[in-house]
């Protein structure tokens, strides 16, 4: 019986050294950072597809980004709703460009001006009741205006669609999950003419934002992009450095003297 009983004790000795060794192994692997990472993942984000479509941006961006290794997902503009920019963090892009209208809201009594990008989402009043109140989204609309008279603007306005905006209380309180660090380009109007939305993304995890201080015409928008993209994938150029030389290559906006900077300055 004694040897019975001695046995039964070395086998389960053995069995729980087995069962730590298996553990160590678990922890190691799981503990491993030789792992190597996933691949890059760049997002273009056009709603401008919708009224200013570019074929060829779209494919010069893409090609310039899978060269340097990133896989690219696009979204046309018939995608971006509230609801897409509200997962737009868990979409994994380390290199987001959005290319949309945008605009500026306020400032007004009891709100500072803020801008907004553009949804392709009809604005509606039965929607979003909270976040409209907390004006974390804008009711956004676009006037190509020509005539001269009140008369006629006021006709052009009254049929323009109207659409939701997402503002920077939208980025910071509505959207789900972080930036993870990536860089995020805003190609509309005026989305760095004040520090309210760009800092709302690096609060929300982006590492810098870049955009125009004005407004700007789509054409130019996606030639100072390109050359942007250029300089930071093949010179290896910060957002800040390739943001200025993109500057120095095509210059402000011709038609409104945008600039395209970054933020944060001098990173």
């Amino acid at each position: 019986m004694g040897r019975v009983l001695q046995r039964f004790i070395l086998l389960a000795a053995a069995f729980g050294l087995i069962a730590a060794s298996v553990l160590s192994i678990r922890a190691f692997v799981a503990n491993d950072s030789s792992e190597e990472p996933g691949p890059l993942r760049a997002a273009i984000v056009d709603q401008l597809s919708l009224t200013f479509p570019s074929e060829s941006f779209v494919q010069d961006a893409t090609r310039l980004l899978e060269q340097a290794g990133y896989i690219v997902d696009y979204y046309p503009g018939e995608e971006v709703t509230v609801e897409f920019y509200r997962d737009l963090p868990a979409r994994g892009a380390d290199l987001l460009i959005v290319r949309a209208h945008s605009g500026l809201i306020g400032p007004s009594k009891n709100e500072p001006e803020d801008a907004f990008l553009f949804t392709s989402e009809l604005y509606s009043y039965t929607k979003y009741a909270e976040e409209r109140r907390e004006h974390r989204l804008a009711q956004a609309y676009a006037i190509d205006f020509v005539g001269e008279g009140i008369d006629e603007l006021q006709e052009a306005f009254s049929e323009t669609p109207r659409y939701f905006g997402v503002a920077s209380g939208f980025v910071e309180s509505s959207m789900n999950g972080k930036f993870g660090d990536a860089t995020v380009i805003l190609m509309g109007c005026n989305v760095l003419a004040g520090e309210r939305l760009a800092q709302a993304f690096i609060d929300k995890g982006a590492s810098a934002v870049v955009g125009w201080d004005d407004f700007v015409s789509a054409d130019h928008t996606d030639a100072a992009t390109l050359s942007l993209l250029r300089n930071m994938l093949d010179e290896d150029l910060s957002p800040q450095e390739a943001a200025a030389r993109a500057m120095a290559e095509v210059g402000p906006d011709p038609y409104y003297g945008a600039n395209f900077i970054a933020y944060p300055p001098g990173g």
